[in-house]
């Protein structure tokens, strides 16, 4: 949210005002994903609203760590969305034969199973 000088002859407060919209701005920019994220042992989710949009026009490829979520719009006809390209890097360990999404009233929903961590032990024998 901008603010707005109060007295237009108090040019020091223009000062803060500088600050403080900038400050306001950079702390919307951090907030500001196209997807949301969300993880747990098992499994990570994410979601993404692409309203206006047919699901045979989104491609979906994970590739060395990274999930592509891409669109471009064959005729430009929507009114929501022409085109987009979204990377997401996925840090943990998963199965990615397992990755499956679904696309509903607008949202793609991916699940991205985690690979189950495979303890070995092993008892030695004291002699």
């Amino acid at each position: 949210m901008l603010k707005i000088r109060k007295n237009p002859f108090n040019y020091f407060e223009d000062l803060d005002l500088l600050f403080d919209n900038l400050l306001i701005d950079s702390s919307n920019l951090l907030e500001n994903k196209k997807y949301h994220y969300k993880e747990n042992e098992k499994e990570i989710i994410i979601e993404m609203a692409i309203p206006g949009v047919n699901k045979n026009d989104i491609k979906l490829v994970f590739s060395e760590g990274n999930l592509k979520i891409k669109y471009d719009s064959k005729n430009g006809n929507t009114k929501w969305t022409n085109s987009f390209n979204e990377t997401i890097e996925i840090i943990s360990d998963v199965d990615e034969n397992k990755i499956h999404a679904k696309f509903e009233s607008g949202v793609i929903h991916i699940n991205i199973p985690k690979k189950n961590k495979v303890i070995n032990e092993k008892i030695i024998d004291i002699k």
